[in-house]
């Protein structure tokens, strides 16, 4: 699927999710047990087939020791067919039961050390009903995010993580970063939660088994990666609308918890310091090729920077160019002003 169909395709599929949300994550279980009896497919192909060959080999081993010059003759042609098909399902149950890897940037801080952000979380808990964070780690990016790593690798049983970036914290107000946090735990506590995190990780295995379609082998090989590169764009077309959905979703319970004006403060924010944080380090890249290592308090002059706003003139243009920038069909996160016409009493602010 290139580009161009893509995104018409996307821009069609968030109409109908828009006009029906529930049909259309019904639509969307549906494609999902379709992907699974696709899987079916290549291990049933796949198995049988190395059962076939083992059949085979077992067959001339059975009829006597004349038989055993015909398998010396096979046995070249049967390792070239066997080959192909054990990784084939090799391949399939990697897709399927392969971890994600356990996020080791920042530096992971415990109850004592944040005993008013560890409050609120348990506050956010109480209230949505949601699952824990089992780790807190705090990073250097300016963003924020959660993170699921299954223990079971599709199936779930999931470890939650909360990263949440240091330079974009130190850039927000209390209420705002409260915001942002309510923001990540939204993606866990909402409603379609479990839903949503269960389509993220076949998201992440269709992603895989596409990428390792292309080493499939044979005329057996060649025919289910055709099936496999069908499919995998099709059902990303459908679930990249649902991650965006998810977003506002996200949106809303951060609302419900802080309130929709401090929401709204909170992605306005982010967008505003967003540029100044490109931008300073702009400044740091440049200055680079005039030291011989980059400046030890690159950090604490950000620290210093973020607490002040820039000129009211500046914050105003940059945030007119948030607001102003169109959507993109390959962005899962909608444009600022989307996001902020979806708030409860915002709509009428955007305009």
């Amino acid at each position: 699927m290139d580009a161009e169909r893509f995104a018409e395709m996307v821009a069609r599929l968030e109409r109908e999710s828009s006009a029906a949300p529930g049909a259309y994550r019904f639509k969307v279980a549906l494609l999902a047990l379709l992907g699974f009896g696709v899987l079916a497919l290549v291990l049933g192909f796949a198995g049988l087939g190395l059962l076939l060959l083992a059949g085979v080999a077992a067959a001339v081993l059975l009829t006597g020791g004349k038989a055993l010059i015909l398998l010396f003759k096979l046995g070249k042609f049967l390792v070239l067919l066997a080959v192909p098909l054990w990784m084939l399902v090799k391949s399939s149950l990697s897709a399927l039961f392969t971890r994600f890897p356990a996020p080791d940037q920042g530096r992971e801080i415990s109850r004592a050390e944040a005993s008013e952000l560890f409050a609120a979380l348990d506050a956010m808990r109480a209230r949505m009903k949601g699952p824990r964070f089992h780790h807190v780690r705090i990073t250097n990016d300016f963003n924020a995010a959660v993170v699921q790593r299954p223990l079971l690798g599709l199936f779930g049983w999931p470890r939650n993580y909360l990263l949440l970036g240091l330079p974009l914290l130190e850039s927000l107000s209390a209420e705002e970063a409260l915001s942002v946090v309510a923001h990540e735990y939204g993606h866990l506590a909402g409603s379609h939660a479990h839903f949503g995190a269960f389509i993220y990780r076949l998201r992440h295995t269709w992603g895989t088994i596409q990428d390792l379609a292309g080493q499939w082998q044979g005329w057996g090989g060649r025919l289910l990666r055709r099936i496999v590169e069908w499919y995998a764009p099709y059902f990303n077309a459908y679930t990249f609308v649902l991650a965006r959905a998810n977003e506002y979703e996200a949106d809303a319970a951060s609302a419900e918890l802080v309130g929709p004006a401090v929401a709204a403060s909170a992605l306005k924010r982010v967008n505003i310091v967003g540029v100044r944080y490109q931008q300073f380090f702009d400044g740091v890249f440049r200055g680079l090729r005039d030291v011989p290592q980059p400046p030890a308090d690159t950090a604490e002059r950000w620290s210093r920077d973020a607490v002040q706003m820039p000129p009211a003139e500046l914050a105003t243009r940059w945030l007119q160019d948030s607001l102003g920038r169109e959507k993109n069909a390959f962005d899962t996160h909608p444009v600022l002003r989307e996001r902020l016409r979806a708030l409860p009493n915002e709509a009428q602010r955007v305009e």
